[in-house]
């Protein structure tokens, strides 16, 4: 088992490799008012501030910033939800540069740890899908299918724009997926509030996907 755990990991750094995002780990900087930058702020207020308040986290003059809360255009989930990784890695930054890197995060660790947040929940996509399909008792070849489903758009946005929100929106669909599939009763309390927080994550990290899912 921990060979095969090993193996996985090998397997998956070599993926980071291959697709080199290096575009965004040297390029000059994320812009000021693209996608990239937005999910970047929303990661960056609260591993910096601990809060959600961006009025005076910066100031930039575009029309993708709420001229009132200062709040980037696009939606937080997947920037909250990688906090946690941008934060620990930060702390192999220089303190002195918190300001600069929260405008210029290019370089630096603290926009390593959004790529491993991104690997994170990619990964525990795959395997929760993979858990699904065991439930559901389908004899198929899930490397084949794993190999199919990440070289459509998802290998692009996991590994070189990976400040883009894909992966955690993988990462909830799967799950919503598997409670749906898997729960006897999801009217149980636990299921219940589970299913709940797990669209209330997606209805902000992506909305339109959201509406979708409340097809299931």
């Amino acid at each position: 088992m921990l060979k095969k755990n090993i193996s996985s990991l090998v397997f998956c750094f070599l993926i980071i490799i291959l697709f080199k995002p290096t575009w965004l780990l040297n390029n000059q900087d994320l812009g000021v008012g693209g996608d990239d930058m937005s999910y970047w702020l929303h990661s960056a207020t609260l591993t910096y501030d601990f809060d959600i308040n961006y009025v005076d986290d910066y100031q930039f003059n575009n029309m993708n910033y709420h001229p009132e809360t200062n709040t980037p255009a696009h939606a937080p989930g997947s920037g909250y939800a990688t906090a946690i990784f941008v934060k620990i890695f930060s702390f192999f930054d220089s303190s002195v540069d918190t300001e600069d890197i929260r405008l210029n995060p290019v370089g630096s660790y603290s926009l390593l740890g959004y790529l491993f947040g991104s690997m994170f929940f990619c990964i525990m996509g795959f395997y929760f899908f993979g858990k699904l399909l065991d439930n559901k008792g389908l004899v198929i070849n899930k490397k084949i299918i794993f190999l199919l489903m990440y070289c459509s758009t998802l290998v692009h946005f996991v590994t070189n724009r990976f400040v883009m929100a894909h992966s955690f929106e993988f990462f909830l669909v799967v799950l919503i997926l598997y409670s749906l599939e898997t729960k006897d009763n999801l009217f149980k309390t636990e299921n219940f509030l589970m299913l709940a927080s797990l669209y209330f994550l997606l209805a902000i990290t992506r909305p339109s996907t959201f509406i979708y899912t409340l097809c299931l």
